[in-house]
């Protein structure tokens, strides 16, 4: 069976990312214990910080070399995470988790609300998203560019934390030519329910 496209830059580029995770994630973690999915989580640079603040860690990726890299280094130290092999259009994204990441991979999506309503189901209520996704100010073409105005309607009715564009320093991944990225920033939390009492007397969930 051939590999896929992301095999063969995995291959080519070890590490693509850096290990360090992305401040998006080192803010929406609270580093505190959770049960996480991880979104297009690559080699997993942040499903290993993740799991050792202790979280049970979910990693959904479409490349295999990138997630034997990944189980062989969290085998390694012993670190509590699951890595499915699938394509994001096709995950159902069984489960439900108290903070979904995924950065840099929904711009690859032709459709990605749709996988956005999936991550969004599988979220536990008062549970945080962050995200990070190339916006249209960016100077690469990609299968779908964001604006603010999308993101803010992709999570009407949950609790936005954060939600700003940004323009990225000049950077490589691995081997390949440098470049700058435009995306767009959101932490956001989804709503949580509403106790007995809550109900009784009219208050909203804080």
């Amino acid at each position: 069976m051939a590999r896929n496209t992301w095999d063969e830059y995995y291959l080519c580029n070890p590490e693509p990312w850096g290990k360090d995770p992305d401040d998006i994630v080192r803010m929406a973690a609270h580093n505190r214990p959770q049960r996480v999915l991880d979104v297009g989580g690559g080699d997993g640079r942040h499903a290993m910080y993740l799991a050792r603040t202790g979280s049970q860690v979910t990693v959904i990726d479409k490349s295999t070399v990138a997630l034997e890299y990944l189980k062989r280094r969290a085998e390694q130290e012993h670190l509590d995470i699951t890595t499915k092999c699938q394509r994001l259009q096709d995950s159902p994204l069984s489960g439900t988790y108290d903070l979904v990441i995924a950065t840099s991979v929904l711009h690859f999506l032709k459709e990605p609300a749709t996988v956005i309503a999936r991550m969004q189901r599988a979220t536990f209520p008062g549970g945080t998203h962050a995200l990070e996704a190339f916006c249209t100010q960016n100077t690469q073409d990609m299968p779908h560019l964001f604006t603010l105005e999308e993101v803010a309607a992709l999570y009407d009715g949950w609790n936005i934390k954060k939600l700003c564009e940004n323009t990225g320093p000049l950077h490589r991944h691995g081997r390949g030519p440098l470049h700058r990225h435009a995306g767009i920033t959101l932490i956001a939390q989804k709503p949580k329910l509403l106790s007995f009492s809550d109900e009784q007397y009219g208050h909203e969930a804080k």
